[in-house]
């Protein structure tokens, strides 16, 4: 390989990454922390270095404003994506990291599972590596995945299917239904229950326990509340606002006399939850994490 040939402006192309994943120029040049027309400027000198004409064309979608790709980005991206990846790796595997080692964990995570099951393993971890940070994501964790904007995501198993992500089994967390009693006594419904009741009857939960529990109890079940965190799921339920679908773990630590589990036939009573990572990208900080937190869950979620 002759150096002296090689011409790469790493810039131009990570300029050319960031918009063709924000698919907006001011959104890419947020993220890169630099000027619209400074990230307009890469692109031009990028396009010239390839003559190609254009690497994107703006369009207008009401009042959203942005850019689409040409067919020359769709081809090039998968290309630069993979160089930039390749480097990442070569930088990770030559870090050391120790007790005195900064870094970055970037993470999609429920706040439910960082307060109800692991936040001893974050205490023990921090203690350890009193240096490392850490960023929580709320977004769409595929997504961020996809797009190397975070490290890994815990999630259920289902919300990873057809992905080519890595991931590694955590726990199984035990579903239950719950209702307020005072709400069973009001419906008649204290000394039995029939399934098809689901049907008629508000139902609050988080939307993926939601759909993973829809899917296998195999009836038509219209939700009253689908909620972001489970945390607000008992309190309503408590309040008598419905029927709460919700991690077993969650109600025993708050359980009361007031709100009962309900026994229902053919209950889909396990969700597997699993860390999802892309295989090869994990930074030194991050492998270390996820490493031990497989272990906890071992010794301790199991």
């Amino acid at each position: 390989m002759n150096l002296v040939t090689i011409n790469v402006n790493f810039n131009l192309y990570k300029s050319f990454l960031a918009v063709y994943q924000c698919r907006n120029i001011s959104r890419a040049a947020d993220e890169l922390l630099l000027t619209p027309p400074a990230i307009s400027r890469n692109l031009r000198e990028l396009e010239g270095q390839l003559n190609i004409e254009r690497l994107f064309t703006r369009v207008a979608k009401g009042l959203k404003r942005g850019v689409e790709p040409t067919n020359d980005a769709d081809t090039l991206y998968p290309q630069v994506l993979t160089a930039f990846n390749i480097l990442t790796k070569a930088e990770q595997d030559v870090q050391v990291f120790d007790r005195d080692s900064r870094a970055t964990i970037r993470m999609a995570i429920p706040s439910t599972f960082a307060a109800y099951h692991f936040s001893e393993y974050f205490y023990s971890f921090c203690n350890e590596y009193p240096n490392v940070q850490f960023e929580f994501c709320k977004k769409e964790s595929v997504e961020l995945l996809s797009q190397g904007k975070i490290d890994f995501a815990i999630r259920s198993n289902y919300v990873f299917s057809g992905y080519d992500f890595h991931t590694i089994n955590l726990f199984s967390e035990k579903i239950v239904l719950i209702a307020a009693r005072s709400f069973l006594i009001n419906k008649n419904l204290i000394n039995y229950f029939d399934n098809k009741k689901l049907t008629e009857l508000p139902i609050i939960a988080q939307k993926e326990v939601f759909e993973e529990f829809s899917s296998k109890i195999g009836l038509s079940i219209k939700p009253y509340m689908l909620m972001s965190e489970t945390e607000p799921i008992y309190n309503m339920v408590k309040n008598g606002l419905g029927i709460g679908i919700l991690f077993a773990r969650i109600f025993d630590t708050n359980n009361t006399d007031e709100v009962v589990e309900i026994s229902v036939k053919d209950m889909p009573t396990f969700e597997t939850f699993v860390c999802a990572y892309n295989q090869g990208h994990l930074s030194k900080a991050a492998q270390t994490f996820i490493n031990g937190l497989v272990n906890f869950c071992k010794t301790k979620l199991s």
